[in-house]
Parts: C-alpha cells; sequence; structure tokens
C-alpha cells in the first residue's frame, strides 16, 4: 500500500519553548496547521556542548529520534515552501521573554536549514 503524501502546510498553530535543567539544554515543538488538518510538528533539541537537532513528525505521535526531511523531496517542498519567513508571534504560547526568542531562534534555525524553496520542472 502506498503511504499517502504529505500534507500541505497553511501555517503555524502553536510553537513552545522550555529550557531544560542544564544550562544550554532545551526543547522547543513548533505543531503546524495543514490542509487537510492532520497533525505536523517540528522538535528542536539543544544540549550543551551539541549541534542543535532538529526533525519532523508527521503524525500524531512526537518522534524525538524524527530526522530533517531529504533536500528536493516533497516532504522538504511542504516544509521548505510554505512556513513563514518568521515565526508569528501570536504562535508562540511562551510567556517567558527568554523562552519567546528561544522558540523564534529555534524556528529560525530551521528555516535557515531548511534553505530556499526552489521549486524546479523536471522531465520525466
Amino acid at each position: 500500500m502506498a503511504r499517502a503524501p504529505p500534507p500541505r502546510i497553511t501555517g503555524i498553530s502553536d510553537a513552545l519553548a522550555v529550557q531544560g535543567t542544564l544550562t544550554g539544554e532545551s526543547e522547543t515543538q513548533i505543531f503546524l496547521a495543514t490542509e487537510n488538518r492532520s497533525p505536523v510538528s517540528i522538535t528542536v533539541l539543544r544540549r550543551p556542548g551539541q549541534r542543535p537537532q532538529w526533525g519532523v513528525s508527521w503524525g500524531e505521535i512526537i518522534d524525538s529520534a524524527a530526522r530533517p526531511p531529504a533536500p528536493e523531496t516533497l516532504r522538504w517542498y511542504r516544509l521548505a515552501c510554505s512556513l513563514p519567513a518568521q515565526l508569528p508571534s501570536n504562535a508562540n504560547l511562551a510567556r517567558d521573554p527568554a523562552e519567546r526568542r528561544l522558540a523564534a531562534g529555534d524556528y529560525a534555525y530551521v528555516r535557515e536549514a531548511l534553505g530556499p524553496c526552489a521549486r524546479r520542472i523536471t522531465t520525466g
């Protein structure tokens, strides 16, 4: 049975960043709005002394082992070509200014990692 294509992204529903117990440790969850209301979320994990890790969960379960989509795949296009340039302020659920900045920074990190939307027409 073929897998259904990933849903079209229509925006960002909510985003929340929380600090960890260690300095420099945090987790940000970004919940995306989709055309068919399918759950899609982005998770950014930061650990002291390590590069940030991020991934996308395309379903109900938020997978801590999720990875970014491969470039120029349909999943990559859904994100790179649909996500807004910046995290909308009204989607950021954090009240603490530091956590709001963290969520916005993690979102910017994901956007930068995705790169620009480069739609290409291919043959065959």
